[in-house]
């Protein structure tokens, strides 16, 4: 090649090199980017919807239905005598209160609101002392029968009686217990006969306050996991479970199940309410329980216990637990059972 051509030919050249290496530079940036991809950013951190709902006055959980909230409660007599069985309903009450009654055996008067329960029972007969706890949250009250006492009541202090002997298309019988421990009702008949007489809806008049969370550390008092309270008829046990974060409750050794479910009863709070001994009112053997006046209490949440008193101004009023200090107890969101303890009632607690 002469020199005039090399001339012509090698800036060509010399392009074409560097053309070349600029690609071999973009192939090996290209594979190096291949084996080491750039790192992955972290995905941040899925948040909870905060939960949406209306509270619950009465446990102070959330419903979907702001409705239930405003719904009157109903009330009704349970029966405890340890012959007949297994209960139905307790678990969807808001509200439990275990009392004695005469035959030194005890009954529960249980509060619905928002949550129904589709068979419910045994009903029993009431008694005053019951109806007391029932106007404390203006409840309706289903029963079957009463004493003399309570029936005076029920008409003089304007009481909404939805009572078996009235309403008897409101309950029913079974076939596999004795009379009178087989009788039973539903929420939703109930709900529907106070719809009927336009008597469903209420504005709250109790004093109930409630932890914003269910935080041990927020709850005061000492660990309680286990209490037994020995009722005449057999000693009545709770036992506290963190995985439920609510006492396990037995009876006479046995775990206390829904008739319904199968599932054992769990008590979110549980209030001792130390009361007089009852006095014998009649040949009956029936009982005068004295709710109005001042006592002292035991509150267990959580795993803990602390002391408390109790106040009730007049048979209407509401029984204030209150913490020595005087503020009234917070309750953790959940159910509440009160189990009245009377003086000389062999209490223990671990």
């Amino acid at each position: 090649m002469d020199w005039a051509r090399a001339k012509k030919v090698i800036p060509f050249l010399l392009v074409l090199i560097f053309l070349l290496s600029l690609g071999l530079t973009g192939c090996r940036k290209g594979g190096e980017e291949a084996e080491n991809p750039p790192a992955e950013e972290e995905p941040l951190e899925e948040q909870e919807p905060e939960p949406t709902g209306f509270l619950a006055p009465l446990t102070g959980e959330l419903v979907e239905e702001e409705e239930l909230t405003k719904r009157r409660p109903v009330a009704v007599m349970i029966d405890n005598d340890p012959t007949f069985g297994a209960h139905s309903g307790l678990d969807k009450a808001a509200w439990v209160f275990e009392m004695p009654v005469e035959g030194g055996i005890t009954r529960f008067l249980a509060v619905y609101q928002h949550r129904d329960a589709p068979v419910l029972g045994p009903v029993r007969s009431t008694r005053p002392y019951f109806l007391d706890r029932a106007m404390e949250f203006q409840a309706a009250v289903s029963h079957a029968g009463y004493s003399p006492q309570a029936k005076e009541d029920i008409s003089r202090l304007g009481i909404i009686s939805l009572n078996e002997f009235a309403l008897s298309h409101l309950y029913w019988r079974t076939q596999d217990k004795k009379m009178p421990h087989n009788l039973y009702t539903n929420t939703e008949g109930l709900f529907a006969e106070l719809k009927e007489r336009g008597l469903d809806k209420i504005t709250p008049t109790w004093e109930i306050s409630f932890f914003p969370e269910a935080d041990p550390e927020a709850v005061p008092g000492e660990p309680a996991t286990k209490i037994r309270i020995h009722y005449h008829t057999g000693v009545v046990e709770y036992r506290y479970s963190p995985l439920h974060g609510a006492y396990k409750r037995y009876f006479r050794g046995q775990p206390h199940e829904d008739a319904e479910t199968g599932e054992q009863l769990l008590v979110t709070n549980l209030i001792l309410q130390h009361m007089e001994r009852p006095r014998v009112l009649d040949s009956e053997g029936r009982l005068e329980l004295k709710t109005v006046g001042t006592g002292s209490a035991r509150v267990f949440q959580l795993g803990k216990n602390y002391e408390a008193v109790w106040e009730k101004k007049g048979r209407e009023g509401w029984t204030r637990f209150a913490e020595p200090g005087g503020s009234i107890i917070k309750l953790v969101p959940g159910n509440t059972w009160v189990q009245v303890v009377p003086e000389g009632t062999r209490l223990e607690i671990e």
